[in-house]
């Protein structure tokens, strides 16, 4: 389904951004979503006055340059293959990061430690934060996140 599927959570987590954590944040925050698909959740982000860069693996890409260039945003798009060490420093290289975003992106059990892993290299240093809106789509996989998230982050529900 990569970049073919508009899940509602990114729907969901894009108006509660919106209203409750963008007004805490500095202006113009930098945003990168992980896992971008299609790109809503980041181009809505964008239309909000974040700068977002949209990830996805190289699959996605080309649907997802033309959403954003469809939507006549500032969005930048980048390959980010979750735990890449270079993917991570290429996005890095962009300077420093104040949210991350994610909706849906926990799907798979051996997806959720480079996941978790690439959201610590990205807010490395930085006093930022992440948002993640998900459905339990795998059990394991959301149970496992729980588990292991807490290792490196304060962690809502």
């Amino acid at each position: 389904h990569s970049g073919g599927v508009v899940w509602e959570t990114a729907l969901f987590l894009l108006r509660y951004l919106e209203r409750r954590v963008l007004p805490g944040l500095p202006a113009k925050p930098r945003v990168v979503e992980l896992g971008s698909g299609c790109g809503l959740l980041g181009l809505g982000l964008a239309r909000l006055g974040c700068q977002v860069t949209l990830t996805d693996q190289p699959c996605a890409l080309p649907n997802l340059q033309s959403n954003v260039k469809a939507a006549r945003t500032t969005a930048k798009v980048h390959a980010l293959s979750w735990g890449d060490a270079g993917d991570v420093a290429a996005v890095c290289s962009q300077g420093p990061v104040d949210l991350v975003v994610g909706s849906d992106v926990v799907f798979a059990m051996r997806f959720v430690e480079p996941l978790l892993q690439t959201i610590e290299a990205l807010l490395q240093g930085r006093s930022g934060c992440c948002w993640l809106c998900l459905q339990r789509r795998d059990p394991d996989a959301h149970a496992l996140l729980l588990q292991k998230a807490p290792e490196s982050f304060t962690v809502e529900e």
